[in-house]
């Protein structure tokens, strides 16, 4: 899976996405293209280099000098294709390769200025003393004298001639200087051709260059912390929030309430009332994982995370315009995906060949975030459809974690529960529970959010006439 491809999830990464300060063009190109990372040794790799680069914060005249260089960046991919394919450039296509060239060198001096080692940039000299040959150390590129003796000699001729201009031995004398001047841009694509890949690293390096530090300075910006991988499979986040509702509610005047939850192997279930912040935990833990599997810090006071090999995050009541479905058809189908890829990595391991190896070896398995199930559907079938989907969920190499408001008897590892309303404020703080009991608040919750009377009052006495009747 590519950042690419989880930019819209439910999960509001895309927000992350938005408020990161990248200074280049290869760097958001980098970002989303690059793969989920699926093992320890990649995400901590990326962290240590994220972490380099926010100590480096501190150096603000050092930093701003390399947000400085990182700006003048260009996106010269298509002119290091064409060298690459061994065809002739243009003196624009040139002047990119020599500037790029320039850039990298004095990046490479700024790290090095910062005390930053997790870059090891290319050395560019020989493409420049190509694109330099008179050793001038500009950035603008032309077709210089030095490259030819004869186009020198032409050029000396035709400035002669200037007052002969438009004679028929000027433009001669000018054809000839042009035609030297093609002929020494094909000679200089195919000196520069072997080194193509080392121009490509190059910018590849100063992107990912750019997004580390767009990441560290993430970090600051929002107080995240750099998760740890979890040793034993247990997934720990510690007053987890989420920056995008934390900002909406700050706009508000209100405060947010950090969340702690863990799970790990098996099926864990958070119940309570509407309205009691089930889904927003989702999206945290959904969005927690995302970033970490990217290199990212993430929005949490402490956080040990499980590697995953793949993250499935079903919200609830989403409806398929585009192809006519419902919104209990569109989560169903949504669900189907997650126990389907399950079932294919069972099949997999089983053989124990190839990938199913890799699987085994890896043990990292899946997690699958799912969120109020068969909600949209009338609760006798939707209440057997949750029971039937934890206790099939159990039987997997999942780590799921699913919300439900109905009352379920099944094998769930775990169970949480939203400790609801207090002294008139939802508390949407997470207590672990035994009991499969929903709290029944939702006439209190609407009542506190001054929902008319007559009709709360209405409800409320019918509710008191069943609970007399059942008693």
């Amino acid at each position: 899976m590519q950042f690419k491809d989880i930019i819209e999830s439910p999960s509001g990464i895309g927000h992350i996405f938005r408020t990161l300060e990248l200074h280049t063009s290869p760097g958001r190109k980098v970002l989303m293209n690059s793969m989920m990372f699926t093992a320890q040794q990649d995400i901590l790799q990326e962290q240590a280099r994220v972490e380099e680069f926010r100590a480096a914060l501190v150096n603000g005249v050092e930093i701003e000098h390399l947000k400085g260089l990182l700006c003048s960046v260009r996106d010269v991919y298509g002119s290091i294709e064409r060298i690459a394919d061994a065809s002739s450039v243009d003196d624009i296509e040139l002047f990119e390769i020599k500037d790029l060239s320039f850039t990298t060198g004095q990046v490479a001096q700024a790290l090095g200025k910062m005390g930053i080692a997790s870059f090891q940039l290319p050395d560019m000299t020989g493409i420049i003393s190509i694109l330099d040959p008179e050793g001038l150390k500009l950035r603008s590129f032309f077709i210089y004298d030095a490259y030819s003796k004869e186009l020198a000699k032409l050029r000396v001729e035709i400035r002669k001639g200037e007052e002969a201009n438009g004679s028929e031995r000027h433009l001669e004398l000018i054809a000839q200087a042009d035609e030297l001047e093609n002929k020494i841009r094909f000679a200089l694509s195919a000196r520069l051709k072997n080194l193509a890949p080392r121009m490509k690293k190059a910018l590849d390096m100063l992107g990912h260059i750019d997004l580390v530090l767009a990441k560290a300075e993430l970090m600051k910006r929002f107080n995240l912390v750099m998760p740890s991988c979890s040793a034993n499979g247990i997934t720990r986040l510690g007053g987890m929030f989420h920056p995008q509702v934390v900002e909406s509610l700050e706009a508000r005047g209100e405060k947010f309430t950090p969340v702690d939850i863990e799970f790990g192997r098996g099926v864990s279930l958070i119940t309570g009332a509407n309205m009691g912040g089930k889904t927003v935990v989702l999206k945290m833990i959904a969005l927690c994982q995302q970033l970490f599997q990217f290199g990212f810090p993430v929005p949490a006071a402490k956080a040990s995370i499980a590697v995953k090999n793949a993250i499935f995050f079903s919200i609830g009541d989403e409806q398929d315009i585009t192809k006519g479905l419902s919104s209990f058809a569109s989560e169903m189908l949504s669900i189907n995906r997650v126990i389907e890829h399950l079932e294919s990595e069972e099949k997999l391991i089983e053989k124990g060949m190839g990938e199913g190896l890799a699987l085994k070896a890896s043990g990292n398995g899946t997690l699958a975030l799912i969120d109020e199930p068969a909600r949209t559907t009338n609760p006798i079938e939707g209440k057997a459809l949750v029971e039937s989907l934890v206790n099939l969920l159990g039987s997997f190499n999942v780590d799921a974690v699913l919300t439900t408001h109905y009352n379920v008897n099944c094998n769930a590892k775990a169970r949480w529960r939203v400790r609801g309303l207090s002294e008139g404020r939802m508390d949407y703080r997470l207590v672990p529970t035994t009991s499969s009991d929903i709290p029944h608040e939702a006439v209190m919750v609407a009542r506190s959010l001054n929902i008319n009377g007559r009709w709360i009052d209405a409800a409320e006495k019918i509710l008191e006439s069943r609970n007399g009747a059942e008693r």
